[in-house]
């Protein structure tokens, strides 16, 4: 299983965040607070069954889990 994800690069040399929305949301919803955080490069996911993962199911937490 591939979740839908956005990537924004950063300056070359920092780690990389990574951004997990909440329940009924998406990927969007940190990107404003994403751009606080320039010089990082930034990777927004979307969780099985939400935004651009939304075909993609998952029956427990465990599954959740092991797709991301």
């Amino acid at each position: 299983m591939i979740l839908h994800a956005l990537a924004e690069r950063g300056q070359p040399g920092h780690p990389w965040l990574v951004f997990l929305h909440g329940f009924s949301g998406d990927c969007h919803e940190w990107l404003t607070v994403g751009q606080a955080f320039g010089a990082y490069s930034r990777l927004y996911i979307d969780l099985p069954g939400h935004g651009g993962s939304a075909n993609i199911a998952a029956n427990s937490l465990a599954e959740v889990g092991s797709s991301c």
